[in-house]
């Protein structure tokens, strides 16, 4: 049975993130494991600014100096492996667009063309709806990051 999507705003925005299938759970568990290490002081970073706040709100607010791990991370993948998550993850999300006649739903990834359906889509949003999809889909592999609203296992021993 499939999971219903799961709707998100980001800065006013609705999204909605379809479930990943197990391959594509499985190719992101390969490629994003080299940069866990990278990610934990980041997510502690937000978590601690969060309190008990949402974790995207703290991450759009920290300073640059606070964001250089992750940075660092990002940059020792293959450019090759950055563009395939970016696109693996973003082919599962939508746009709602807001009409009188209700919301209507928009891909956010073109796979044909390789890239973004909204020009206003700016890396920072790209790499959140991605952070989000990892969080919703992976959550059993990478639960010591991302277990809870704001964060246990590891995040839980920096914030407590």
């Amino acid at each position: 049975m499939m999971n219903a999507p799961e709707d998100f705003d980001l800065n006013g925005v609705l999204y909605r993130a379809r479930k990943l299938n197990a391959m594509d759970q499985l190719f992101l568990v390969q490629k994003l494991t080299p940069l866990a290490a990278s990610l934990v002081p980041v997510i502690q970073a937000a978590a601690r600014e969060a309190s008990n706040g949402p974790l995207a709100g703290a991450l759009l607010k920290m300073e640059v100096g606070d964001l250089m791990p992750l940075a660092q991370g990002i940059a020792s993948l293959p450019e090759a492996d950055t563009k395939a998550i970016l696109a693996r993850c973003l082919s599962h999300v939508q746009r709602g667009v807001t009409s009188q006649a209700g919301t209507s739903w928009a891909n956010v990834w073109s796979t044909s063309a390789e890239a973004p359906m909204f020009d206003d889509l700016d890396l920072f949003t790209m790499l959140t709806i991605v952070a989000h999809v990892v969080k919703k889909d992976l959550a059993p592999f990478f639960g010591a990051l991302f277990s809870g609203s704001t964060g246990a296992g590891l995040l839980r021993t920096a914030t407590s």
